[in-house]
């Protein structure tokens, strides 16, 4: 008999991450919350929008730790092998409710990969992947390319920098080994399904060292994400495909749940 699945097993998932990683009693709550919300997507074309970053006139006349940043994602963007991989903390709170899980991540153009306890998401830009090595189980489905999830890789706003957004703050922030270059974006749209994006970035500009979201899930509810990141680097190396060797893994005893 064929296993049953929830609608949509991605967004699904996507909090069973954390369910399965730490979260508390409090933390099970805001998975019911948030899986119920979580059918706000942003657009993908919204990564198209015209170039409206609006200096608030500080550090003029050099470049900042963000003018660099923005530099280096975007030779990144120019390159289909490249990659942004972190590891680190990510939080979610949508009202009282929080939970929290260590993730490692790894992002480019055409996909990412998120690893977080036994459990693993993949996608190519065609398909989703979710693998579940406990059970040994992985599903497949179709990718929606006309909306994603944020809560799935919220990295991904990166590569939309600089499209869209407009500075509301920034500025040096932190002391001695915790220094960093704190930028606030707002974005230009307001069906974007953001509220805000706040950067931390390392004083040479080359890394953050955490970021936080707002999306927004209705006029009253916004579900918030900070993600502390333990270490951060950008590749052009090949790190092969997002997409799985599902024959492989179905040789190994994996259970292959197709849905595509």
């Amino acid at each position: 008999m064929k296993k049953k699945y929830f609608p949509n097993v991605l967004l699904f998932f996507t909090l069973m991450l954390f369910l399965y990683h730490g979260f508390s009693v409090q933390g099970y709550a805001v998975a019911r919350a948030v899986s119920a919300s979580m059918s706000m997507t942003m657009p993908l074309e919204d990564a198209m929008w015209g170039i409206s970053i609006v200096s608030d006139g500080s550090d003029t006349g050099r470049d900042t730790p963000f003018d660099v940043f923005v530099s280096e994602v975007s030779s990144l963007k120019q390159n289909t092998r490249g990659r942004i991989i972190v590891s680190g903390t990510m939080s979610v709170r949508e009202g009282k409710y929080s939970g929290n899980s260590d993730f490692v991540l790894e992002t480019g153009i055409g996909g990412y990969h998120v690893v977080s306890g036994n459990n693993e998401i993949q996608c190519d830009g065609k398909c989703n992947y979710i693998v579940d090595n406990a059970s040994m189980e992985v599903t497949v489905t179709l990718l929606d390319k006309t909306n994603r999830s944020v809560l799935s890789n919220p990295l991904s706003v990166l590569f939309e920098l600089p499209q869209g957004f407009r500075v509301k703050s920034r500025g040096w922030d932190g002391l001695g080994d915790d220094r960093y270059y704190g930028v606030e974006l707002l974005p230009e749209r307001q069906d974007s399904g953001l509220s805000f994006v706040k950067l931390r970035i390392s004083p040479d500009g080359k890394s953050l060292t955490g970021m936080e979201l707002g999306i927004v899930q209705s006029v009253s509810s916004v579900t918030e994400i900070d993600v502390t990141i333990d270490a951060f680097s950008f590749s052009c190396q090949d790190r092969g495909s997002f997409t799985p060797d599902l024959e492989s893994l179905e040789q190994a005893g994996y259970f292959i749940n197709d849905l595509r």
